[in-house]
């Protein structure tokens, strides 16, 4: 094999391409690997007996080996999973721990796989938000297709999955299906009417006289004057919940349901369904969650997590802000619905970052639940950059404060610019990196001012194909800190 790299090498001087010498699996007489250069990522396939072309690009020659490369992406990962179903998202058993290593660049998951590889847990290595695909000029396809790269890269074949994550609509579905996601996170903000929360009982009572009659006194009948016992509660459903309950999650109904419809049309093997209140602005009452996994059930559609609001938002890039001991009473009476219906699991979105609630919600679930992060990938990656290249992380810090207003409109967060300053020093940065709130708010949802234009992601790139162990060691030790915390 050194004879064979050593020629490649020679043959991919101008290039100046790196073939990942720990990637090399051998198909029939074919290898198969992957290799790097200033400009990307690519596949490699070379063999000492001329081969017919697989991928979109001639067959080349040099001192006795035939080699062929192109530029990875969907194209080239359908050609590898072809060889290598390992390579392929898969589904799991929905028990236990499983874990959202979510990743805005697109290079940085094998440290997401050398955590995942120390732990009993389900790794979803594939997860990103329609708004972060957007915002980096990403796909469904894209994504799956570089977590499969790292996939190949580290031999990791114990199985991996893919969420499609924060679908909002038919055509989000139809995008993360057609990737082979075996996760479906449906975002039901746009499908609720957050003022009915408050709002009081006339209101109420009008938005769930608008229901169609028929669904109205099916509610009642099933539902009015009947009381639900479980642990660390008791529901009981009167006139105001019930039309709260009904009037609140009429529409978002009807859109599970047509998800439902489509993926047990297009799918041998439906993703496992997860269904999100958490981003709406108010917290999920229990009442709600029962109705609503009732209404469901009824349907036969069975999703297999659920993610609530909290009664305080979790935010991005920091613990939680509010009450800890009010947040695990909360997790416990949503945690005794789920027991009491069984089939599906708490779901902890933003996870990034919640110390304070990993090891109670842990205690509580017996590790029985799904927590997904993003950002705390990208935040870890910028601390890399601030610790070996001051100049970088300054031009980084600069723009992105000038960007911050307007990036802020799209998330949910409580510092505002006047909580970030505008100069750090060199000697404190790294310190308040790790515990400034505004400034760890600030560099989280920076993303888009950089990644979405591949002239400044280029740079990103280039930093880390030359930082690459310090990189992949600051993301996982910091990622393994939540590991632990989950109780693993």
């Amino acid at each position: 094999m050194e004879k064979r790299l050593r020629v490649l090498a020679e043959a991919f001087k101008t290039e100046q391409l790196i073939i990942h010498r720990d990637s090399i699996l051998l198909w029939d007489d074919l290898y198969f690997s992957l290799g790097v250069s200033a400009s990307g990522r690519y596949a490699v396939l070379f063999s000492e007996k001329s081969f017919s072309p697989l991928l979109e690009a001639s067959v080349s020659s040099y001192q006795g080996i035939h080699y062929q490369t192109a530029p990875w992406g969907w194209e080239t990962y359908q050609v590898y999973s072809e060889k290598f179903p390992w390579l392929k998202p898969a589904l799991w058993s929905g028990k236990g721990l499983s874990f959202g290593f979510g990743e805005r660049c697109g290079f940085l998951s094998s440290a997401h796989i050398s955590v995942a590889r120390k732990y009993d847990l389900f790794p979803i290595l594939s997860q990103q938000s329609v708004r972060e695909l957007s915002a980096t000029g990403r796909t469904h396809r894209s994504l799956v297709a570089d977590v499969a790269f790292s996939v190949f890269r580290e031999g990791f074949q114990r199985g991996y999955g893919a969420d499609g994550d924060h679908l909002k609509n038919l055509d989000h579905l139809k995008s993360a299906l057609e990737s082979g996601v075996t996760l479906v996170t449906l975002d039901l903000s746009d499908y609720l009417d957050s003022s009915l929360a408050s709002a009081p009982e006339s209101e109420v009572a009008s938005a769930y006289e608008r229901l169609p009659e028929d669904y109205r006194r099916e509610v009642e009948n099933r539902y009015l004057d009947r009381s639900y016992s479980f642990s660390g509660g008791r529901i009981l459903y009167d006139s105001l919940n019930l039309k709260r309950s009904a009037a609140l999650y009429f529409q978002a109904l009807h859109f599970i349901t047509q998800v439902a419809e489509e993926t047990k049309k297009t799918c041998t093997a439906p993703p496992v369904l997860e269904v999100s209140v958490d981003e709406l602005p108010f917290k999920t009452t229990f009442e709600e969650h029962l109705f609503l996994m009732l209404e469901l059930e009824r349907r036969g559609i069975k999703p297999g997590t659920l993610a609530v609001r909290f009664p305080c938002l979790l935010e991005k890039g920091v613990d939680y802000l509010g009450n800890v001991e009010e947040a695990v009473e909360h997790f416990r009476g949503h945690l005794g619905i789920t027991e009491m219906l069984g089939g599906y699991r708490l779901s902890i979105h933003s996870g990034s970052d919640k110390f304070s609630l990993f090891s109670p919600f842990a205690r509580e679930s017996g590790g029985n639940l799904h927590v997904k992060t993003a950002g705390t990938s990208w935040l870890e990656f910028l601390a890399v950059i601030c610790r070996k290249d001051w100049d970088f992380f300054l031009e980084i810090y600069k723009k992105a404060r000038n960007t911050f207003p307007e990036l802020k409109k799209k998330y949910s967060l409580s510092s505002s610019l006047e909580d970030i300053p505008e100069e750090l020093a060199q000697n404190e940065a790294h310190g308040i990196l790790e515990k400034d709130r505004g400034v760890r708010q600030l560099l989280h949802v920076s993303y888009p001012a950089f990644l979405g234009d591949p002239k400044e992601k280029i740079k990103f790139w280039s930093f880390y194909l030359n930082n690459q162990e310090s990189c992949e060691q600051g993301i996982a030790s910091h990622l393994d800190r939540h590991i632990r915390a989950l109780g693993l």
